[in-house]
């Protein structure tokens, strides 16, 4: 598999949108008790937690939870490189614009269209 060094930061970054901070915390932990000390001495910062997740896990990991969560979503790619240049489709078909087709203005309850 050829990637660039572009495609491994996309891919790292829409595996880290998958999960929030604390779970990846709450994850790290189950795994290695010995962090409990070391975020205890030295805090824990969301980039650190960031690294350690992300240094938990192999490219390939990560490229099979990304396609199973599109999958599950209803979108199957051919490959990672057409899940990359499509990554957005789970974006915008996140957030319901149906309130655009409403004839009320959505601000103001008393003024009609």
């Amino acid at each position: 598999m050829d990637l660039t060094n572009y495609e491994i930061e996309i891919i790292d970054m829409l595996f880290n949108s998958i999960f929030k901070i604390e779970d990846k915390k709450n994850l790290l932990l189950e795994c290695d008790s010995s962090l409990y000390i070391d975020f205890a001495l030295n805090g824990e910062s969301a980039e650190k937690i960031n690294a350690l997740f992300n240094s938990a896990f192999e490219i390939e990991h990560k490229i099979q939870a990304l396609e199973l969560l599109y999958k599950a979503c209803g979108f199957v790619f051919n490959d990672i490189h057409e899940l990359i240049e499509n990554r957005n489709v789970l974006i915008f078909n996140y957030y319901d614009s149906s309130w655009r087709n409403k004839k009320r203005n959505r601000f103001n309850r008393y003024v009609y269209n």
